[in-house]
């Protein structure tokens, strides 16, 4: 059974953080626009994000930062080890250097495949607190995997890029 659409109005002003994974044309407003999106409901607390002069509206849900535990970098051995395996596997990561992030592009058949991958992500993200950045054009998704608060790569940034993988085996095996 299909889960079920709501609807979501943002506001809009040139880019749009958390609305991104629901189309990319929302981020080319250059004027301040009122759009309403149709998603699916498991969906609808992943999508939040700032109005347009980076304000939160009251019915917004927020982060409360002092329950957020904080990742830490890793470690030289953690790189040696972990980071490798998914450097050399037969469709690999790549390592950016100088933002010590991972990049990897996805192509799937058609766009509802692609957008089924983001959606499994788009939940993993939500339950692990730790959001990719990516951009989608129809069956390709790019993604980029960094940790801010610490400044480069972590253990979270590993765990879903480990996951990725599994869900873009899933999805192109059956």
């Amino acid at each position: 059974m299909a889960s079920p659409l709501i609807n979501i109005t943002s506001v809009a002003r040139s880019q749009i953080g958390g609305a991104r994974i629901l189309s990319s044309r929302l981020s080319n407003f250059q004027s301040q626009s009122l759009r309403t999106i149709s998603v699916p409901a498991a969906l609808s607390t992943t999508i939040h994000h700032s109005t347009c002069h980076g304000r939160f509206s009251k019915d917004e849900p927020q982060i409360d930062v002092s329950k957020r535990a904080f990742a830490t970098k890793l470690t030289v051995s953690q790189r040696s080890s972990n980071l490798n395996d998914l450097l050399t596997q037969k469709l690999p990561w790549s390592h950016l250097e100088e933002r010590d992030a991972l990049s990897k592009t996805f192509h799937f058949i058609d766009f509802a495949q692609a957008w089924s991958f983001m959606c499994k992500v788009a939940v993993l993200a939500e339950d692990m607190n730790h959001h990719p950045e990516w951009f989608n054009v129809y069956n390709r998704v790019e993604v980029t995997l960094t940790t801010h608060d610490c400044g480069g790569l972590s253990e979270n940034d590993l765990e879903m890029a480990q996951k990725m993988d599994e869900f873009e085996k899933e999805l192109l095996s059956g």
